[in-house]
């Protein structure tokens, strides 16, 4: 049972930060650096509005912990915390944090919670000050790093003792962007991290593209292609496929999609290419009016023509509320994903994502705008098209990183220059730094244990090696570990 023997005021551990100077960029122009000693100019008015006892049960493996709940934020931003304190007797000086760009909610998952009380760790979790993306830079580390930082206050508050609490960050795919953004820009804030199936600065939307791609031109012949990479097959994946199925194949493979992935193939759907695509299509405008007009690009084949589909259609009735339409023709061709374009009524211009198609009914993809979808009547009329979702199958050959990103260098010429023209913008960094902060350097502080998967068909297995290069390059190996999983897919 957890006893609340002391009360603890807003204005007690609101004054930590007081007279601390402001936390500054390393260089002009980069991202925050914040250490033990300096306050976020922004988030430097923290509050408490609960403190409680609490109780909860982790239902993946029936283990109930108790806690007191603290419940808190930063006046003056959408950051909210929350903290969850173990009884004296099983505290062990240490907290646990895990984190990941999406989350908008500062309540931890019931199994962080369960694992960290039942290991003497308090737990610190954020809303990332409502998501990384609304919340911009303040998301991606800061607000993390903030509560960090306020936690230490208030447990030596709640203990009564001076000892400074040891911390770790963790956090998967998005979020080990997170933990190595944390770590690189802050010292003294966590003691270690394990970002956990990491991505290097290129891989959005390459990976996604790339399994697309593959899912459509290899789909009839990814079961035998499962089959002979398992265990007792053939050992040969290009066996009985044609020119243009053994080029996609051998190009994934390079890129780094582990072979023994496809045992999956019936379930791939570019992983989180939906939610990624907007920000895609925003930062390079022109890429699907370029993919299928100018030279050197793949629109141009007529196999990749072929599969382009652009026709006008009339809606007949709607589904589920509207969660989706039917449609006066029969939808045809490779429209899953594509896009609704709305050509009448009110919502004339606007663009709906596709989900799933089945005959003449669509249901509308992640991301669509219910103001939109809700202007959507029988009458209205629409147009399917699906130039950008082809182009953008081919989007890794237009995006070309430096050498040291190598599963890119199939895409080069014998004299290092890229093969294809290159689009005027590299989006990948641009979106790994929304996610953490900063593009990755392998200069972290702190001790690090980073986690891999062999089978990861959206993280590939390489991209860990890059960051583990990196390191070394900064000669920081004796505080650095790279482990990899067998046998374990993204979410192992």
């Amino acid at each position: 049972m957890v006893v609340l023997t002391t009360t603890i005021s807003p204005a007690s551990v609101a004054k930590a930060s007081e007279g601390a100077s402001p936390c500054r960029p390393l260089t002009p122009g980069g991202p925050l650096f914040i250490t033990a000693a300096c306050v976020d100019p922004v988030l430097d008015q923290p509050y408490i509005d609960a403190d409680r006892p609490g109780t909860t049960t982790d239902p993946a493996s029936g283990v109930t912990v108790r806690y007191r709940y603290v419940h808190g934020g930063f006046s003056g931003t959408d950051a909210r915390f929350s903290l969850y304190f173990p009884a004296p007797g099983q505290y062990r000086g240490r907290f646990f944090e895990s984190t990941y760009p999406t989350v908008t909610e500062e309540d931890a998952e019931p199994e962080a919670v369960a694992f960290a009380i039942s290991n003497g760790s308090y737990v610190v979790s954020t809303n990332n000050g409502g998501a990384a993306a609304a919340a911009g830079e303040l998301g991606a580390y800061r607000v993390n790093a903030a509560t960090a930082k306020y936690s230490r206050t208030v447990s030596a508050k709640i203990y009564r003792t001076p000892a400074r609490p040891r911390g770790y960050l963790y956090g998967a795919s998005g979020g080990a962007y997170q933990t190595l953004g944390a770590l690189e820009n802050s010292r003294g804030v966590w003691d270690g991290g394990v970002p956990m199936v990491p991505g290097v600065p290129n891989s959005i939307p390459s990976s996604m593209t790339a399994q697309l791609l593959a899912a459509r031109v290899l789909r009839d012949k990814l079961p035998q292609i499962a089959q002979a990479v398992a265990p007792g097959g053939s050992g040969n994946p290009y066996a009985g496929l044609n020119s243009e199925q053994r080029t996609v194949l051998r190009e994934v493979t390079r890129l780094g999609f582990p072979l023994r992935g496809w045992w999956q193939h019936a379930t791939l759907d570019g992983g989180a290419f939906q939610a990624v695509q907007p920000g895609v299509r925003a930062l390079d405008r022109t890429y699907s009016d370029d993919f299928w007009s100018k030279e050197g690009y793949e629109g141009g084949e007529p196999a990749v023509r072929a599969v382009r589909v652009r026709y006008d259609t009339t809606v007949t009735g709607l589904v589920g509320s509207p969660r989706g339409l039917v449609l006066a023709d029969l939808l045809k061709g490779e429209v899953a994903g594509a896009d609704l374009v709305i050509t009448s009524g009110s919502a004339a211009g606007k663009v709906v994502p596709i989900g799933t198609v089945t005959g003449r009914t669509l249901t509308f993809g992640s991301g669509a705008d219910p103001s939109v979808t809700g202007q959507i009547e029988p009458g209205t009329s629409v147009r399917i098209d699906n130039s950008w979702l082809i182009a953008l199958q081919y989007y890794q050959r237009h995006q070309v990183p430096s050498p040291d990103q190598y599963g890119w260098n199939q895409y080069r010429t014998a004299d290092g220059s890229p093969a294809g023209p290159q689009r005027p913008t590299l989006v990948g960094p641009i979106l790994a730094a929304a996610a953490g902060g900063a593009v990755a350097t392998g200069r972290f502080h702190g001790k690090m244990i980073m986690l891999a998967s062999t089978m990861d068909v959206q993280a590939y297995p390489w991209f860990a090696d890059w960051y583990h290069r990196k390191v070394h390059d900064a000669d920081l190996g004796g505080d650095y570990r790279l482990w990899y999983m067998d046998n374990a897919d993204h979410h192992p």
